[in-house]
């Protein structure tokens, strides 16, 4: 009996293990997409051309998704989308990480 609970917690406990280790590189995804939105979003607001802002974004990261818009008063918006997929058993299984930046539009 011992044997079957204990074929049964490996393979459970692995698969938690697993799940919690995705969960923390999820987080550490998310910091680094905040970080690459808010490089952006400070680019564009110092007048920096979008296109080769995002373009050099997305020379790092492929599957990044960017939105640049304007705010009523005027701050540049920036909203980086990535999927964030599971590796191994839980490989049907994605998420998409998303960061907003605003940056106030900077004057020289």
């Amino acid at each position: 009996m011992v044997i079957v609970e204990t074929a049964i917690a490996i393979p459970a406990m692995a698969i938690v293990g697993l799940s919690l280790a995705w969960m923390v590189g999820g987080v550490a995804r998310t910091v680094a997409l905040g970080d690459t939105a808010s490089r952006i979003a400070r680019e564009v607001s110092r007048g920096g051309d979008a296109e080769t802002v995002v373009d050099s974004a997305r020379e790092r990261n492929p599957a990044l998704d960017v939105h640049i818009d304007h705010d009523a008063r005027g701050d540049v918006v920036v909203t980086a989308q990535e999927p964030y997929r599971a590796p191994g058993v839980l490989a049907g299984l994605t998420l998409t990480l998303t960061r907003t930046v605003v940056a106030p539009t900077e004057q020289w």
